[in-house]
C-alpha cells in the first residue's frame, strides 16, 4: 500500500511540475510560443494563396513556400537539377520553381514583410520562365546556387544588397544600371548568353572565378561604364569566344586573370 501510494504521489508531482513549467513558459516566453504558431499559420496561408494564383504547385515550390519565411535554405537538390546538355529535355517538374512565384513572394505587399532579413537562398532548382526583377528595390539578399535558369534574367535597375548565382547555368542576363550593395557572385557559372552589366554599380566584388562564358559574341561579359568598388575576380575563368568588355569601367583591381582571357578597354 505504501509503495503504490508513493508511486501515485510521484506521478501526480511530475504532472504538476510539467503543468507549472508550461504555464511559466507561456508567461515568460509568450512571444516565442505565439511566433511558432503564427509562422505555421502563415505558411498555410501563403500556400493557399499561391495555389489560387498559380494552380497546382510542384514539390520544389511547396518546399520554397515552406522554408523561405523561416530563413532556411530552400535546398531542392545538392547538385544541378539535370546534366548540362542543351539537347536534354527535362520533363521532371518536381525540381521546378516558377520565376513568377519568386517574384510574387518578393513583390506582393502582403507577403514582402514575411521575407526574413537574411533573404532568400535557393539551391539545386530549375527556375522556369523569364526572371523579371527590373526597376524594383529588394531589401534582402538573393542567392541562387546550382540552379538552372531556362530563360533570360532581367534585373535592369534592380537594387539589392547582395546577389549570387554561384554555380548556376544561366542564359542572357540583363543588368543594366543595377545597384548591388555588396558582392555580385557569378562564381562557377556556365553562361550560354550575354551578361550585360552596362553602368551597373557593385558595392564590393564581382566574383567571376571558375566561370565559363560560352556566349558566341564579341563580349560575353559586358562591363561598359560599370563601377566596381572592389575587385573583378577571374581566377580559373574561361572565355572561349570574344572578350570581356571594360570600356570606361571603374574598378579597384583585377585578380588572377588567366592568360587565355582577353580584355577589351575600347568601345
Amino acid at each position: 500500500m505504501e509503495i503504490s501510494f508513493s508511486i501515485k504521489n510521484l506521478s501526480q508531482n511530475v504532472l504538476l511540475i510539467f503543468s507549472l513549467f508550461f504555464i511559466l513558459s507561456s508567461i515568460v516566453f509568450p512571444n516565442q510560443i505565439h511566433s511558432s504558431k503564427t509562422k505555421k499559420t502563415q505558411q498555410c496561408l501563403i500556400s493557399d494563396k499561391a495555389k489560387k494564383v498559380f494552380g497546382p504547385l510542384s514539390k520544389a515550390e511547396v518546399l520554397f513556400l515552406k522554408n523561405y519565411p523561416l530563413g532556411k535554405t530552400v535546398c531542392v537538390n545538392r547538385q544541378l537539377p539535370f546534366p548540362l546538355n542543351q539537347d536534354v529535355v527535362d520533363e521532371n517538374t518536381d525540381n521546378t520553381i516558377r520565376s513568377e512565384l519568386i517574384r510574387w513572394v518578393l513583390m506582393k505587399p502582403s507577403l514582402r514583410s514575411l521575407v526574413p532579413e537574411k533573404g532568400i537562398t535557393i539551391e539545386g532548382a530549375k527556375i522556369s520562365g523569364p526572371f523579371f526583377l527590373s526597376f524594383v528595390r529588394i531589401p534582402v539578399p538573393l542567392e541562387f546556387k546550382k540552379c538552372c535558369f531556362d530563360s533570360f534574367i532581367d534585373i535592369i535597375w534592380l537594387e539589392v544588397p547582395f546577389l549570387s548565382f554561384e554555380e548556376c547555368v544561366i542564359g542572357p542576363l540583363f543588368a543594366e544600371d543595377a545597384r548591388i550593395g555588396g558582392d555580385l557572385i557569378l562564381k562557377g557559372i556556365v553562361s550560354v548568353g550575354e551578361i550585360r552589366l552596362l553602368r551597373a554599380s557593385i558595392g564590393k566584388n564581382l566574383d567571376c572565378s571558375q566561370a565559363l562564358f560560352l556566349f558566341h559574341g564579341n563580349c560575353p561579359l559586358y562591363l561598359e561604364e560599370a563601377k566596381i568598388n572592389g575587385a573583378l575576380m577571374l581566377e580559373g575563368s574561361a572565355v572561349p569566344f570574344g572578350k570581356i568588355c571594360l570600356y570606361k569601367a571603374k574598378l579597384i583591381r583585377i585578380l588572377k586573370k588567366p592568360q587565355s582571357v582577353s580584355l577589351s578597354r575600347s568601345d
